[in-house]
């Protein structure tokens, strides 16, 4: 069975900006989840999607100015086999290129 089986954008639920904020406010004050956990549990997940659809070789993991793509530490996907190589040139669109 496929861990990560394609799903339609039409299928999925859809939050507005402002019900986001709401999470991340839930989150950080309620449940006392720090931002940068939540980051990290996104980094480790989107890179293991990525590994288990696509089977790339290697890599290239860039993020955009904002700062957040790039708090996530190396050593959570270093378990994953991957190893970014943090690209501030200003901002950029997200994209991962396998090899």
């Amino acid at each position: 069975m496929d861990r990560h089986p394609p799903v339609n954008a039409d299928e999925l639920g859809w939050l507005t900006e402002q019900q986001m904020i709401e999470v991340d406010r839930v989150m950080i004050e309620d449940l006392r989840i720090e931002l940068i956990q939540m980051m990290e549990n996104a980094g480790r997940h989107l890179a293991s999607l990525i590994i288990d659809r696509f089977e790339p070789r290697s890599v290239t993991v860039l993020a955009g100015s904002g700062g957040a793509d790039i708090s996530v530490p190396p050593a959570v996907y270093r378990p994953l086999g991957v190893v970014p190589a943090p690209f501030d040139r200003g901002p950029i669109l997200p994209c991962v290129r396998s090899h």
